[in-house]
């Protein structure tokens, strides 16, 4: 089975616009870990995930508005898709940005299964500061994130992400029409915020759809399922290492 150079196209494209989105501060973040955060403050290399520079190593900026990544699958790949596990969200709420107000973020969890492990991210008031599941606006895509609770002393926790283009309409489609997309990786706290170091599973985006409900400038409504695949199908374009 050949890898189709679109599906490459809106995988790729996704994971930049994430890596260069998910360093949101609450103070739960701050407040709750400081002590470990010191312990692995390594803000140098941990920030070279949220940077263009490393996105340019596999060309993401250049072939995201193009068909360059058509001759990798041009050229004989010949990768078959692993499915590791499905996923179902739903998010109602702002869309805010790095600054966000008080309280602002939205309602919702994020449901998926990874090999044998079924997970269930909820809601997290983070004490008044960003609430999640928070959506954010960059790049005309719109991305929802959810992560694992927080605990005492953990540096490292899983994330899930889901989002789509921000021109995309009300009703439902598959993601391979609007740029949608779903991920889940593993985040590091440096520097008091959440970076996201590598990927577990990405989506498929010819069998994941969107029902979008309500959708404003600043808020909106939408439900998510579909099928989780090993990044590995796509392992020469990430920008964001694989999760051993």
């Amino acid at each position: 089975m050949r890898t189709s150079a679109f599906f490459i196209l809106l995988v790729v494209s996704s994971l930049f616009f994430i890596a260069c989105d998910n360093k949101i501060q609450t103070k739960e973040d701050i407040t709750d870990t400081a002590d470990s955060a010191d312990s692995a403050n390594t803000a140098d290399s941990a920030d070279s995930a949220d940077t263009a520079d490393t996105a340019d190593s596999a060309n993401t900026a250049d072939t995201s508005d193009s068909a360059d990544t058509g001759d990798t699958a041009d050229s004989g790949n010949t990768v078959a898709p692993v499915v590791v596990g499905s996923f179902s969200v739903e998010y109602s709420g702002d869309i805010v940005d790095a600054e966000a107000s008080p309280g602002a973020g939205g309602m919702g969890d994020a449901t998926f299964s990874f090999n044998e492990d079924e997970i269930t991210y909820s809601e997290l008031d983070s004490g008044g500061y960003l609430h999640l599941p928070a959506a954010t606006l960059k790049d005309e895509k719109i991305s929802v994130r959810w992560r694992a609770q927080l605990t005492t002393g953990v540096t490292q926790l899983g994330m899930f992400f889901a989002g789509v283009s921000s021109d995309a309409p009300e009703g439902s489609f598959f993601f391979s029409e609007y740029g949608g997309f779903a991920l889940y990786g593993k985040a590091e706290l440096v520097g008091g915020s959440w970076t996201l170091q590598c990927v577990y599973a990405i989506s498929n985006p010819e069998k994941s759809e969107m029902t979008i409900t309500s959708k404003t400038a600043t808020s909106i409504a939408f439900t998510a399922t579909g099928e989780l695949l090993d990044p590995k199908i796509i392992e020469d374009k990430l920008t964001i290492p694989i999760c051993e």
